[in-house]
């Protein structure tokens, strides 16, 4: 090495070199090196990138901060590597573990899967509603990186639709009362009686028919004159 060249640089709080420069020992005068923000870090502004101008490397400007707005832990190991005597370097690789408590139980719902005590970033827990209740909402939650599951837990309800009671209609197909999520019934009027609306309706989530019920209304016949 020449006394143009750069020693190992270091990086502000919550950083460390990327990949490519994170074993070079030694750097050249005009060489670049890359900071990356630790796991559970963001960039908060300036540049990623110093330069190494005779032996003295450009002031540090990337800013990086948490990224997590709850509790978090770190785990750091460090790294001591050695030739022939000469100690290169010492290197700590941090990273932050974001863990979240067990999400709430749900009414009318079977224990959500899988369980344990707590959950790593990026965990998975799926709900499933037990029999004759349906699940408003999503069935997984991911832990997120603020520590808590998204999005808000489901709810199992049951959903029933009223008899649409169709004045001079009558059932044609379909389910039979009482009518559950998702079913679907066929009505036609009676004889005399013309239909306005559609004749298929859909039980919705809210117990509510889609689209709305028909409506039977008598025929109108005009009178013919005869000779």
């Amino acid at each position: 090495s020449t006394a143009q060249d750069c020693s190992v640089p270091v990086g502000g709080p919550n950083m460390h070199l990327s990949e490519n420069d994170i074993f070079t020992t030694h750097f050249e005068n005009g060489s670049e090196v890359t900071f990356v923000c630790d796991v559970g870090y963001a960039s908060a502004g300036g540049a990623r990138k110093i330069t190494c101008t005779a032996g003295t490397w450009s002031q540090v400007s990337l800013k990086c901060e948490s990224k997590y707005l709850h509790s978090f832990f770190a785990h750091c190991a460090g790294l001591l590597l050695g030739m022939h005597g000469l100690h290169f370097f010492l290197m700590a690789f941090c990273f932050a573990v974001v863990t979240c408590e067990p999400p709430p139980q749900v009414e009318n719902a079977s224990p959500f899967t899988p369980q344990r005590d707590s959950y790593s970033y990026r965990n998975v827990v799926k709900y499933k509603c037990q029999k004759d209740f349906t699940l408003n909402g999503s069935s997984s939650l991911t832990c997120s990186e603020n520590g808590h599951f998204t999005p808000d837990p489901p709810k199992c309800i049951k959903v029933i639709c009223e008899d649409p009671n169709i004045a001079n209609a009558h059932w044609e197909s379909g389910a039979r009362p009482p009518y559950g999520y998702k079913e679907f019934v066929v009505f036609r009027c009676n004889t005399g009686f013309v239909m306005e609306g559609r004749p298929g309706l859909t039980c919705t989530i809210d117990g509510q028919w889609s689209p709305k019920p028909p409506i039977c209304k008598r025929k109108l016949f005009e009178n013919v004159k005869t000779c």
